[in-house]
């Protein structure tokens, strides 16, 4: 059987490819259990949903390229660049950012009166003041800016998604200011909080454990919370801003009790951080 290397590639099969890769489909799970408890229609739950999961890969195809991170493994597999080159990897990235719009497009179109809200908050967390600004001051970071940046820029890296992944189907159902700020909350202290476990990852785990490259923010010189404020701060930052989320949620349970299908969620994130304490007692 040849490896996938030596195997010409078309557009069609490089984007099939970067669908394939196995990720935690966190924000695919948390789209669709937001906009199912927002009452969203089944069809639009599934759009919406498969539109933001479209642009994780694209943000993750971007930011594997050389001209990035430089990466070479992803989600336990090669990155799509090494697989079918950077023009192909750009070319796909972008085919998937054009289709997640699309999506979700179609999906707004359903629910005009809340149509340019949401539009509104698209704009936002994909364009140059969401992911594009978080990328962009990721590859200009000054490891002097410390821990404030850091955490700048995982709002803008991750928490730009999760954002779009809670605020969306909210907005759309037409949901409360204050659910609308407190559900912003939440994807801030979750942003933190899951950009903190990562970054203990990269530096305590090796790639086969993580499945993406290791210790790239080391090598790149990148913004790392752990690098930024030491093992023992960082850990502490990360238990706090999960207590903090903790707090929001109980506050929306108490505004509407169908939020408390974010508890499943947070749960996760309390599992991940649980193991992260037991393997620093290890160490």
């Amino acid at each position: 059987m040849r490896s996938l290397q030596s195997v010409p590639l078309t557009l069609r099969a490089t984007i099939d490819y970067a669908l394939e890769a196995n990720g935690s489909g966190f924000r695919l799970k948390l789209a669709k259990a937001t906009g199912i408890a927002c009452g969203l229609s089944s069809a639009a739950v599934d759009e919406l949903a498969e539109g933001i999961e479209y642009f994780h890969h694209a943000s993750l195809i971007f930011d594997d390229l050389p001209c990035m991170d430089d990466a070479t493994e992803r989600r336990g597999r090669r990155c799509v660049h090494r697989v079918a080159g950077e023009s192909q990897a750009i070319l796909a990235g972008l085919a998937l950012v054009n289709r997640a719009y699309t999506m979700c497009w179609k999906v707004a179109a359903q629910y005009p009166e809340h149509s340019g809200s949401a539009a509104r908050l698209v704009e936002r967390c994909i364009g140059e003041l969401g992911i594009l600004d978080g990328q962009d001051r990721d590859l200009s970071f000054d490891p002097s800016l410390g821990a404030k940046e850091v955490k700048a820029i995982a709002a803008g890296k991750t928490g730009a998604l999760l954002q779009l992944t809670l605020l969306l189907p909210a907005i759309l159902s037409g949901s409360s200011f204050s659910e609308l700020l407190k559900l912003s909350r939440v994807a801030r202290c979750w942003d933190i909080a899951y950009q903190g476990l990562d970054d203990f990852n990269d530096m305590l785990l090796a790639g086969s454990e993580t499945g993406k490259t290791p210790f790239r923010d080391l090598t790149l010189n990148r913004p790392n919370l752990v690098v930024a404020m030491g093992p023992v701060e960082a850990h502490l930052a990360v238990q706090d801003y999960l207590l903090r989320a903790t707090s929001q949620i109980e506050q929306l349970v108490e505004i509407d009790e169908k939020w408390s299908v974010l508890s499943k969620f947070h749960s996760v994130m309390l599992g991940k951080e649980s193991a992260l304490s037991a393997a620093l007692e290890v160490a």
